[in-house]
């Protein structure tokens, strides 16, 4: 390398050309439209509820009140009602509970409306001023709201996607701006998209598993019941990916002299592929000479069937996957936002060249470093082993839910064939991170290096020492190399993504050997070509020196460790 490395620019790529822009920019705008649409669906709905709050409170009379079955297929029961008020002097009836009800799943909770809406029962209702025949009975909650950040999600990807594919970048511009201001951009966007995540995955996370699971724990001390079953059925739900399945059993039990009713057989919520193991459920308690459910002695409508942990609470785990890449990337971000700060505000010394000849760099803002050093890996056997654990126990725990209603669907005889073929490569990423756990805890029993350098920076021009000694099973390891590399890496972004080329420009071998005895223990010298460039970091620009030693071990994890050090631009004499 006679002349030197060169930092590579990329030159113009043909994903920013017009017609790749259209193409990028087609396929963000679905996600953009799919966002838009369902945001303002829920906006006009939160709407159309916060409206309801300002409508008068009136007094009202209950007509009629009764419980309806088969209202729907997700929510089968709603009360039917219907009462009369005054307003401005004219008798209205309305028979509207509640703004776009659309009945429940828990017969309980109808229930109990029924009992309190009751036949000739004086009740208050809310009257639309502007028309007075609208009215309701209760306002719906605003917490639904929350939910538009769903959809928020894919306006953020697809209207970011298209900004930073036709975006214009003056490249004079882009020179003077500071990078400073430029991270601290980017810490923003990255904790507002994250937190987004956050959010939505704690706001599902809720409902679907915290709040069953609670009941399932407080279910422990509630009073064993004898009931009476009225009716059994297994709901069905169609949608584009096919019918699910859910079991509905309706009981009527006694308690403190009082006659309620519930369909509540657990505190799992939604539905599931796969029917034969319901009906064998249903078909259980249609049978049952003497069934029992569990009731709330504190409110004795409250009542479970079954308040055992079920499979398919399970799936409301999914949710957790949007919590933790939420958590992870605020946690991430702020990490390197630290860590730019404590950087930018470090004394930095970057010579203009590190030929003979330039200007005489000031030694003394490099930070003091001792004559000779010990050499830290760059990553670590633990952490490494950690993060592939908790990535194959999280991956694995997420798909065991979906894999339980495969291997479920196979034992009754009744196999969802698409979610089999679906899951396969799922299955096999899976067994693959229980290999890579398997193989990381292997390489702890490897023998392990200590490397010392002397001395601990070496300029460009001038020689080092490196010795080393091996710890453990040397006797294992078939052939050991010790390899000196420097490496360019240029950042750059390149459409909407960012890439990151890596480059070798120096690649020289060491030592090597496959003689035990010379494995142990042992030093080598070595010369930092002048013709190379110093050790370099920047936003968009790196230039790493390491120390790779790889020790090949057959059957076994090899040797593979790589240690980073600091070479310094060249010295310059003061004659020169």
């Amino acid at each position: 390398m006679s002349q030197g490395i060169q930092i590579k620019l990329p030159g113009k790529s043909s994903q920013n050309s017009i017609v790749s822009k259209i193409g990028v920019s087609l396929f963000f705008s679905i996600f953009l439209a799919m966002g838009l649409a369902f945001a303002v669906m829920i906006t006009w709905g939160l709407l159309k509820t916060l409206a309801t709050y300002w409508w008068q409170e009136t007094p009202c009379t209950i007509l009629t009140c009764s419980i309806v079955d088969d209202f729907d297929d997700e929510s089968p029961y709603a009360i039917d009602i219907a009462y009369q008020y005054e307003f401005n002097d004219k008798s209205y009836t309305s028979s509207t509970y509640q703004l776009n009800n659309n009945g429940s799943s828990d017969y309980a909770e109808v229930g109990s409306l029924a009992n309190q809406y009751r036949p000739k029962s004086q009740a208050i209702c809310y009257v639309n001023p502007d028309q007075p025949d609208q009215a309701i009975l209760t306002h719906k909650s605003l917490w639904e709201g929350l939910f538009i950040f769903l959809p928020l999600i894919f306006v953020i990807v697809g209207g970011g996607g298209i900004y930073f594919t036709w975006r214009k970048t003056d490249p004079e511009k882009k020179e003077v701006k500071s990078s400073k201001s430029q991270a601290a951009k980017s810490t923003k966007v990255g904790l507002i998209f994250f937190a987004v995540f956050g959010l939505v995955g704690l706001g599902v996370l809720f409902p679907f598993f915290i709040i069953p699971l609670s009941n399932i724990i407080n279910a422990r001390s509630w009073q064993e019941t004898p009931c009476k079953i009225i009716s059994t059925n297994l709901r069905s739900h169609s949608d584009d990916d096919g019918t699910t399945y859910s079991i509905d059993i309706l009981y009527e039990y006694q308690f403190n002299n009082q006659t309620y009713r519930s369909n509540r057989y657990s505190f799992s919520t939604g539905s599931s592929s796969g029917s034969k193991g319901k009906r064998a459920v249903i078909k259980s308690y249609r049978t049952a000479k003497n069934p029992t459910c569990y009731v709330n002695p504190d409110a004795p409508s409250q009542a479970v069937l079954n308040r055992e942990m079920t499979w398919s609470l399970l799936f409301g785990l999914i949710p957790l996957v949007f919590l933790i890449v939420g958590i992870t990337g605020i946690y991430y971000t702020l990490r390197k936002s630290k860590t730019n700060s404590k950087s930018s505000q470090a004394p930095q010394w970057h010579p203009a060249s590190s030929k003979a000849g330039s200007q005489n760099p000031d030694y003394s803002l490099i930070p003091h470093q001792p004559h000779t050093i010990t050499l830290k890996p760059d990553s670590s056997k633990v952490k490494n082993i950690l993060g592939v654990t908790f990535f194959a126990l999280f991956w694995n725990g997420i798909i065991s839910v979906f894999l339980f209603e495969v291997v479920e669907g196979f034992s009754n005889n009744d196999p969802d064939w698409f979610l089999t073929i679906f899951m396969i490569p799922f299955v096999l990423v899976g067994i693959g991170s229980i290999i890579g756990v398997c193989y990381s805890i292997l390489t702890l029993f490897n023998a392990k290096p200590i490397l010392t350098l002397t001395p601990g920076r070496i300029p460009i021009g001038t020689a080092g020492e490196l010795s080393w000694i091996i710890n453990g099973r040397v006797d294992s390891v078939q052939n050991l190399t010790i390899t000196l590399n420097g490496r360019e890496e240029v950042t750059y972004r390149q459409g909407t993504s960012t890439r990151t080329d890596k480059s070798t420009f120096y690649d020289m071998e060491l030592f090597s050997t496959n003689s035990s005895s010379e494995m142990y223990t042992g030093q080598v010298g070595f010369l930092i070509p002048q013709e190379t460039m110093h050790s370099f970091e920047a936003d968009n620009n790196k230039i790493i020196w390491s120390i790779m030693i790889k020790g090949d071990i057959k059957r076994w994890p090899d040797i593979d460790s790589k240690f980073t050090i600091n070479v310094l631009p060249a010295e310059i004499s003061k004659e020169q």
